[in-house]
């Protein structure tokens, strides 16, 4: 069975807008830290020297922030 494949529209493509707040969005995503992903208290741990309780501890103390939980840490 072969797949077929969809002709591509003639139309000139409306995304530039959308693309920007897209990229906008992520920047401010990046910022902010999640305590529930593995990835990023593992690299805050290895990062300062501490345990990943010690970085979810932190992050429930101070905020959501990526400064202010870097800033915390580093003061420990």
């Amino acid at each position: 069975m072969a797949l077929r494949r969809r002709k591509r529209s003639t139309k000139k493509r409306r995304g530039a807008k959308r693309r920007r707040s897209t990229a906008r969005r992520s920047r401010r995503a990046d910022r902010r830290l999640v305590s529930t992903q593995p990835h990023e208290v593992r690299r805050l741990a290895r990062k300062f020297g501490v345990t990943g309780v010690v970085v979810k501890r932190t992050i429930r103390k101070v905020g959501h922030s990526r400064k202010k939980v870097e800033a915390a840490l580093k003061k420990m």
